[in-house]
């Protein structure tokens, strides 16, 4: 079990750092060359992975970006409840990280009129 723990470790480690490194360019007008890198965040399981991981696979001075949308549309449900995960898995995986990166939660709000 623990030789399979490694390799799905191992494995999924692999795939976000080649993401990262592909998906890593400079902004324009930004001083450094460091790119950003950001993760569509929801706050759930998968998204929260993708983010610790690509937290270890980044240079140290590099910002992490995750952007988690919040559609306002008065027939949904749970809507806070979504927004508190986010903000609770967000300061999870700062906590957790290992690095003195800075991560972004970027909060994005989509009224009914707009979709």
């Amino acid at each position: 079990e623990e030789f399979w723990d490694r390799k799905f470790e191992e494995v999924m480690m692999e795939s976000v750092k080649l993401r990262v490194e592909e998906n890593s360019v400079p902004f324009p007008n930004e001083k450094s060359s460091n790119g950003g890198v950001g993760v569509l965040f929801s706050g759930g399981v998968d998204s929260a992975v993708l983010a610790a991981l690509a937290d270890r696979c980044l240079p140290p001075n590099q910002v992490l970006d995750l952007f988690t949308v919040h559609f306002n549309i008065k027939a949904a449900k749970d809507q806070s409840r979504d927004r508190a995960l986010a903000i609770r898995s967000w300061k999870e995986i700062r906590n957790a990280s290992k690095s003195n990166r800075k991560i972004n939660l970027v909060i994005i709000d989509v009224d009914e009129e707009t979709i």
